[in-house]
């Protein structure tokens, strides 16, 4: 991606508030070409984004555009990924997506779109005028399937309310806000993928204290922090998106049917081998203090009990 060409903040993260009508020429064409190599030149998707650029361009921060299709990008992997493996175990596929803390929408519009035959629910507090926009457009030149009257027309904008066979999708939400979507994502067996910001202390056991440097250890703490949550919580993964598009870029992905109990005996008799599954589980020790002291790539834990020193050497 050619994200070093537009607009960035001094951590080397891109300019939150810079709008579409804000680029040079060339970075409006760099960006369309990024849309075309990310939609694969699919006409319908192109053809909604270049009606948003001249009509609701106000209402388009670069930042937020590269954050909800490089984060699409995942979710979809995501979903085809545990659709095949559900399929294998004869469970049922994901019939409902609830993007929670939806903000601006784009994500859910676009899961809508990329997954026609499925519910997708967006969630929040109030529904944004990006939303009706993007939808819209959307609407306007994407191609219904037969049957409804429009091509969103599985969308909908409500507060949550979940059902079965779901999946839970939650970018950036703050602060406990992850913990309750994973929470739910548990009790329902459903799959999930959760891309955290803020992450207080408190929310975990571990307290976790980084020096070095204000970014790089705001960094390292992130990471750790992203790292415990999908260890307490059995994520199948943890990938990332560019960092220059925000610092907060690691996406933790799971699926609920197939979790482990903390006795090591399975939840859903359908868990497939551990072959099939190639998925890992952490085991728990009695951390209670993590110290990052420079240089960042050495850390410390501390353990409740016998102290236990672990070094790791970049």
């Amino acid at each position: 991606m050619c994200l070093a060409e537009f607009p960035m903040r001094q951590g080397g993260t891109l300019e939150v508030n810079t709008k579409y009508h804000d680029l040079a020429q060339e970075q409006q064409r760099l960006l369309k070409q990024y849309l075309e190599h990310s939609f694969n030149n699919e006409l319908d998707l192109l053809k909604s984004f270049d009606c948003l650029f001249e009509k609701h361009a106000g209402h388009l921060r670069v930042k937020e555009i590269f954050e909800t299709v490089e984060v699409w990008k995942k979710v979809v992997s995501h979903l085809q990924r545990c659709n095949e493996t559900r399929k294998s175990q004869n469970l049922e596929a994901v019939s409902r997506i609830y993007d929670i803390a939806s903000g601006h929408g784009l994500l859910a519009v676009l899961l809508a779109y990329r997954f026609p035959q499925v519910q997708v629910v967006a969630v929040d507090r109030e529904k944004r005028m990006g939303f009706d926009h993007y939808v819209e457009v959307v609407n306007e030149f994407g191609e219904a399937e037969p049957g409804t009257e429009s091509c969103l027309a599985n969308l909908s904008f409500v507060d949550v309310h979940t059902a079965e066979n779901a999946a839970f999708v939650c970018v950036h939400g703050c602060n406990e806000l992850n913990l309750d979507v994973l929470k739910r994502a548990l009790q329902k067996r459903a799959v999930w993928l959760v891309v955290p910001c803020c992450i207080r202390e408190g929310l975990s056991n571990i307290s976790v204290r980084c020096a070095a440097t204000r970014e790089e250890g705001d960094d390292t703490r992130h990471a750790l922090m992203c790292g415990m949550i999908a260890a307490q919580y059995q994520a199948s993964a943890i990938a990332s998106i560019d960092r220059r598009i925000t610092n907060r870029h690691l996406v933790i992905e799971g699926d609920a049917a197939f979790v482990v109990s903390p006795d090591h005996s399975p939840q859903n008799e359908h868990v497939p081998s551990a072959k099939k599954r190639s998925r890992w589980r952490a085991e728990i020790y009695r951390v209670h203090l993590i110290i990052i002291d420079p240089p960042v790539h050495a850390w410390q834990a501390v353990l409740d009990g016998p102290g236990l020193l672990v070094s790791c050497i970049a």
